[in-house]
């Protein structure tokens, strides 16, 4: 730090002490966690602050980092802060170091999390949607040509050696990529559709019969051995088809609703009184988020 950047800093904390001897002290009696709001002249009123205080002493030349509440955290912005005054409905463009500029976005950003080794589908505005693009396979030269002329809606049939025979596909090919252990569903027509099969649990012989006569609106809860107690589930059961890899996310009263996790759930018990880091993807990881020491 050089001197004329020591003289500026003891400036402003004297400008910041004589500013604050202006102010009188707050005279409401409210408790406030992470201290109190001030107004546009730097005095407190009686307003709590929703955000905890920093303790760290970095400068910061584009401003500090958010965490997902919006408050400031002891991480540097890696990029200026805009300067234009224009609204984007797409958000703004980036530029080759990963930081915004004053140019719109034509397209909406894509919400889903897939990998393709091929890129995205794009839709009629040339935006990328959430599918997988398809290379045509390529024919095999040992294929020799169809003698046939017919016309078939849902494609040929192929031999062992993947070559079209003279065969109409009575089903479409299926456009889903999804995984489903169990296989696929099927329409009236017995060809299969994007909507995975689920195998219903089997009874276990050994479960003995409920003797309650209770009603439950949401069905029974089981215990450990997967048979029926007396006891009414709270949450409805659901009725979506969907697989979901890190489970399903929970409502405010804690039952599961059709949406798919995005992060895994955390296998660790520890306790982290700053909260858990974050990895590359905002999950959440078994790793303690740490403050910056004061100096």
């Amino acid at each position: 730090m050089n001197k004329f950047m020591i003289i500026a800093l003891v400036g402003l904390a004297c400008l910041a002490l004589s500013e604050a001897s202006k102010c009188s002290p707050v005279m409401c009696k409210m408790f406030c966690r992470n201290g109190f709001q001030r107004d546009a002249n730097g005095c407190e009123v009686c307003k709590c602050n929703q955000c905890p205080q920093q303790q760290c002493r970095m400068f910061c030349k584009n401003g500090f980092k958010k965490d997902v509440n919006g408050c400031e955290i002891c991480k540097c912005n890696e990029c200026a802060m805009q300067r234009c005054r224009m609204r984007c409905e797409y958000g703004f463009k980036k530029d080759e170091e990963g930081c915004e500029i004053c140019e719109c976005n034509e397209c909406p950003q894509r919400q889903c999390r897939m990998r393709c080794p091929n890129g995205f589908e794009q839709d009629k505005n040339g935006c990328q949607i959430c599918q997988c693009k398809e290379v045509a396979p390529m024919m095999d030269e040992k294929c020799p040509e169809r003698q046939c002329r017919m016309f078939c809606k849902n494609g040929f049939q192929k031999n062992a050696n993947g070559c079209e025979i003279c065969k109409c596909n009575e089903c479409p090919q299926r456009q889903c990529r999804m995984r489903c252990p169990n296989g696929f569903e099927q329409d009236k027509n017995g060809c299969q559709i994007c909507q995975c099969k689920e195998v219903a649990p089997m009874m276990d012989e050994k479960c003995p019969e409920r003797q309650c006569r209770m009603f439950c609106k949401n069905g029974f809860q089981k215990n450990a051995n997967g048979c029926e107690i007396c006891k009414c589930n709270e949450c409805p059961q659901q009725q979506c088809r969907m697989f979901c890899k890190n489970g399903f996310q929970k409502n405010a009263n804690g039952c599961e609703i059709c949406k798919c996790n995005e992060c895994p759930q955390r296998q660790c018990r520890m306790r982290c009184p700053n909260g858990f880091e974050q990895d590359k993807n905002g999950c959440e990881i078994c790793q303690c988020k740490e403050v910056a020491p004061m100096f």
